[in-house]
């Protein structure tokens, strides 16, 4: 039937004590893990070895407000339902 209450209950108090959200907000992302998982990955041979790697355009950061765009980049912009972003380690 399923897990009961205090189950579920016992399991989100665990998540919560793993994520520590008011040492980093939920959804936030630090650029150190970010690097330590890719180092991780790199030595685990899921990713090749590059120490060029620039993670900082891994990272989704918002655009500032006063973004110039063309008139062809805004009509390209909004054209499109999703765009597709690159790859972090292109094959």
């Amino acid at each position: 039937m399923g897990e009961s209450y205090d189950a579920l209950k016992y399991e989100a108090t665990q998540i919560q004590n793993i994520m520590l959200p008011s040492l980093m907000p939920l959804g936030s992302i630090d650029p150190l893990k970010v690097q330590l998982i890719s180092e991780n990955f790199m030595e685990l041979g899921l990713a090749p070895l590059n120490n060029n790697i620039n993670l900082d355009k891994f990272i989704y950061h918002t655009p500032p407000k006063n973004l110039k765009l063309t008139m062809e980049e805004k009509n390209y912009l909004q054209s499109k339902d999703t765009i597709p972003y690159g790859c972090l380690f292109p094959k």
